[in-house]
This record gives structure tokens, sequence and C-alpha cells, in this order.
């Protein structure tokens, strides 16, 4: 909503970045104790951002806005097995449910020496999230006999992890009106995903778990930067053609690779139509992503990863709904 000839205010909502996995759990049962357990993840950060941008002149912009961040992290698996003398007894299900909220900003600068070139700069700062939420181990109660001291199946747990900052370079130019080119890269500081530590509240947790450093979540994400393309056609003011490619390397290292949280290098097609009525937006896309086969190799002196040999593909639908006045 402009307020003068230099100042816009804003609102959005929006989902920065998400990853999830489900998987049938009959297929894991040769190393879940032969039985079918819940093997699935989500996680994902919704951000909401009230927003300024303000027209230093003609050719130079500035935008700020403060983001909210909800956060969640989902995880379910087999909670593998206890080793009590003679005798292995089956942990169950092991499940792991926090929410969090974090705070930053975004900045964004936009230079247009020319009706035909613009190119703009985007800085995402890092948000420490702060989780809380239960840990679940079905069949952890069942070892209280063997340790001489009650145990729980459940804790409240927190926990601390820092989403990484993002910052992106991109240029566009119109050889003529209705068509515009595009190219951007996107970096993304992943290794501030290095590893999650769990504080669980309960006392049989603290001794059973975290004295074992079993409340550790090993990633070692290494940093990398996206490449994309794009191009748009307007066929009349109303509606606009749109299509694109981008390259996005996986952060996940071999070491720590498993089928809850999957990362790949992929190769993305994008083909998207745009609407745009009387201060109405309306954006439709599709993404095809295909990832790179990865064949992780079984290894003694690596403990979290998950061998095997992993493929990907992904159809990913967007709708976005923007209005102004």
């Amino acid at each position: 909503h402009p307020i003068n000839e230099k100042l816009v205010l804003g609102f959005s909502v929006y989902v920065p970045s998400g990853l999830g996995a489900a998987w049938d759990g009959a297929d894991f049962s040769d190393i879940s104790a032969g039985k079918a357990y819940k093997w699935e993840s989500q996680v994902g950060m919704i951000t909401i951002a009230p927003g300024f941008a303000y027209k230093v002149s003609d050719a130079f912009m500035i935008g700020v806005a403060l983001n909210a961040n909800y956060a969640m992290f989902d995880l379910y698996m087999h909670a593998g097995e206890a080793e009590i003398g003679p005798f292995m007894i089956d942990l169950g299900q092991r499940a792991n449910n926090f929410t969090g909220w974090g705070y930053g900003a975004t900045i964004g600068v936009l230079v247009k020496p020319s009706d035909k070139f613009s190119l703009g700069v985007t800085y995402r700062t890092p948000v420490k999230v702060k989780f809380s939420g239960t840990s679940e181990i079905e069949n952890f109660n069942t070892l209280s006999p063997y340790v001489g001291f009650s145990i729980s199946s459940t804790s409240d747990t927190e926990a601390e992890i820092t989403w990484p900052m993002w910052l992106a370079f991109g240029v566009a130019f119109k050889p003529m009106e209705k068509l515009t080119l595009t190219m951007d890269f996107q970096y993304t500081d992943w290794k501030k995903i290095d590893e999650a530590v769990m504080d669980f509240t309960e006392q049989s947790w603290q001794i059973m778990v975290t004295q074992q450093g079993e409340n550790k979540m090993p990633f070692h994400w290494k940093s990398k930067t996206q490449i994309r393309g794009g191009v748009e056609y307007r066929l009349n003011e109303k509606f606009a053609l749109r299509a694109g490619y981008y390259y996005d390397p996986a952060p996940a290292p071999d070491s720590t690779m498993n089928v809850l949280l999957p990362s790949f290098d992929f190769s993305v097609i994008t083909f998207g139509i745009g609407y745009a009525m009387n201060g109405l937006q309306i954006d439709i896309a599709v993404e095809y992503l295909t990832g790179k086969e990865r064949d992780i190799a079984f290894s003694l002196t690596e403990e979290d990863n998950m061998p095997g040999v992993y493929t990907m593909k992904i159809f990913v639908p967007t709708v976005s709904i923007g209005y102004g006045w």
C-alpha cells in the first residue's frame, strides 16, 4: 500500500523452505525388529513478514522486512533395540514433535540503470529458532526393572537450531517490451545447521539418553549456491507466461545422508502463468525436480547415515495470491 510517491508498506506470509519424507514402514522391517513402524519426517518454516520499500530515486530502491518465523520439526522412526544381558528388547516407535519461533529480517536493494536492465541483492539474516515439544520412545519404560529406576516413555524437550543466512544476487534484462530474461545466484549458509542438541526435562532421559550422547542429531551440512534462470513473456496487460530452470546442489554430505532427511543435487524445470487485474495478482506455477542418484556406501566409521542407493523426483505445484491498492 503506497503511503506517498516514495514509500510503500507491505505484508506477506510465505514458506521459505521445507523438507519431509514418508515411507511404507513395512519396507524397513528388516532393520526395525521385523515390525512396520512409522518412518516419516516434516521440517518446515512459515514466515510472517511486514515490511516497507522506499524509492530513493527512479534508479535506486531499498526494502526491509521483519520476519517472524514459525518452525516445525516432526520425526518418526524405529527407536532401535536395547541389549540387556542375553535379551534384545525392542524399544518400539520413536517420535520427536517440536515447534518454535525465531525472528530475523530481510533487506533488499534494487538498481535500475535503464528501463531494459535491472539488478538486485537480497539478504536474509540467520534465525535462531528455539524449539519445544515432546520426545517419545514407545517401550522405553520396559527397561526400568533392568536399570533400577523408573524410566518414562516420554519427555518434554527443548532444542535450538539456527536457520541459515541467505544471500541472493539477480539481474533482469528486457530485450523487448513484452519479454524479460532473468538470472539469479542464491547462496545459503547451510553449514550453520551442523548439529541439533536436545535438552530433556525428564531425569531418566538425561541419564539414559543424554549421557550416552544420543541426544544429538548430526547434520554437518555444507553451504551451497543455487543457479537460476528464467523468462517471462507478457501476452497482454493481464496475462504473463513464465518458464525457468535452476540447479540446487545437495547440502547434506554422505556421512549424514538418511531416508528421513534426503538431500540431492536437483535439476529443476519450472513453468507458470500470471494474472493481474485491478490490484489482484494471481500466480500459478509448477516445478519438476530430478535428483541425481546417490550411492551411499556402508562404512563402520559412519554411524549417522543409512547406506543404500537414493533416487528422488518431486512435483511441486504453487499458488501465490497478492493484492495491492
